[in-house]
């Protein structure tokens, strides 16, 4: 890697070692191709890092955006370079499902009159939820709705529920 040539990646390791030393970290969280990762994702740092190495002060780093522990380091691994990156990608549309904007236009699943609930006030309720799906005539969405509840009787809509994901709700 051309970062580890200039022994700018060197420098940083051997810095983040001694400043580490009571945490003992794992060699290869402070490797100089770990550094050099983190180096290569972050110029800022590299120009402190380098500017440290040039006046031989290491109180320019101490400002630096710097992992604060060792397991922040996993992040630089070569190794697990593709699936953080892969991880990335997938931060907005994870972050979209968790508060709910991934399924403002999607169909809402409607429980069809061939389905036979056992109580008519839970089957109200659960026409009342606009439980989502993903095509029209799909399974609901459960996993990711608040499927709310009955103030006369909050254990209804639960046990429904638990008893829908083991598979003995009879429809």
């Amino acid at each position: 890697m051309a970062f580890a040539e200039d022994g700018t990646s060197q420098y940083l390791s051997e810095y983040l070692t001694a400043v580490w030393a009571d945490l003992e970290p794992d060699s290869t969280l402070v490797s100089v191709q770990c550094c050099a990762v983190l180096l290569k994702r972050n110029p800022d740092v590299r120009g402190l890092v380098e500017k440290a190495r040039a006046e031989n002060d290491l109180s320019v780093l101490k400002d630096a955006d710097l992992p604060r522990h060792p397991r922040q380091m996993i992040y630089n691994l070569e190794q697990f370079r593709n699936v953080f990156e892969l991880l990335e990608t997938m931060r907005v549309p994870m972050e979209k499902v968790v508060d709910g904007t991934a399924f403002e236009d999607t169909p809402q699943w409607n429980l069809q009159a061939s389905l036979t609930v056992d109580n008519p006030d839970i089957a109200e309720h659960i026409k009342k939820l606009n439980i989502p799906c993903k095509y029209l005539h799909s399974q609901p969405l459960l996993l990711l709705h608040e499927n709310g509840s009955f103030q006369s009787d909050p254990g209804s809509v639960n046990d429904w529920n638990r008893s829908l994901l083991q598979g003995e709700t009879h429809f």
